[in-house]
């Protein structure tokens, strides 16, 4: 026993340790910092479905309610977005006050299989908000985005504070793009890239321009009653 126990004491360490960091950075970063990737600027570059939901109104709760209920609702919120992206194989890659950015990366040459766990992770989320008490529902409402394109995927900070996030042009357009969803009154949209990947009948919702990009972008939006289906396109190159 004595032999044994450093080793124990070790590896019950590591494993503990392992799962604090992932409740914090997410399975699959914490899989990559407990592998040695610390260094500033230790980044790889990936494809990936990318998924944005946002809490519509947060800035009217926040003056309207008091700090404690408003840390409930947040809760609340992640509750109903987070369990959706998890259970369909994604990472939560960060917290951004009242919003949540998740990556369905891409295994192999085929995206559509991550688009299509992102989309089960929106529809998820919204079936959850449909299913949650209505005092839940009085205060929540929630925006989602869904694109599909490329991130620089790694440490970046400075000093001794890092972090493991994913930047790009694809991650701006997705932030972008939810803004549009209150715009055009759908909790759900999604980009001609997404959508040419996924097999549920998607609908034009026209031509819009992202703050910041020269060009217009194509969105869709998932058909609704009387809607007729189009056929998604996209160039690489927004």
């Amino acid at each position: 026993m004595p032999t044994f126990a450093p080793v124990v004491e070790v590896t019950a360490g590591r494993r503990i340790y392992g799962e604090l960091l992932a409740t914090y950075v997410g399975r699959d970063p914490c899989a990559r910092i407990m592998a040695g990737a610390v260094q500033r600027g230790n980044v790889r570059h990936i494809k990936a479905a990318m998924l944005l939901a946002d809490l519509r109104g947060f800035s009217r709760l926040t003056d309207e309610l008091p700090e404690q209920r408003i840390i409930e609702l947040l809760n609340a919120f992640f509750d109903l977005v987070v369990p959706g992206v998890i259970g369909s194989e994604g990472d939560i890659l960060k917290y951004i006050g009242d919003a949540v950015i998740a990556i369905f990366p891409v295994t192999g040459d085929d995206p559509a299989p991550a688009c299509e766990s992102a989309l089960a992770a929106a529809q998820t989320t919204l079936a959850a908000l449909q299913a949650s008490p209505p005092e839940v529902q009085q205060h929540i409402s929630i925006d989602i985005a869904l694109h599909y394109g490329d991130a620089a995927y790694g440490n970046i900070g400075s000093g001794n504070r890092l972090d493991f996030t994913a930047v790009g042009r694809d991650i701006n357009i997705l932030s972008r793009l939810e803004l549009l969803c209150k715009d055009v009154d759908r909790p759900l949209l999604m980009t001609g890239a997404f959508a040419a990947e996924v097999a549920a009948p998607v609908v034009e919702i026209g031509h819009f321009e992202l703050r910041g990009f020269r060009q217009h972008q194509s969105l869709y939006g998932l058909c609704q009653d009387g809607e007729v289906p189009a056929a998604p396109t996209w160039t690489d190159g927004v």
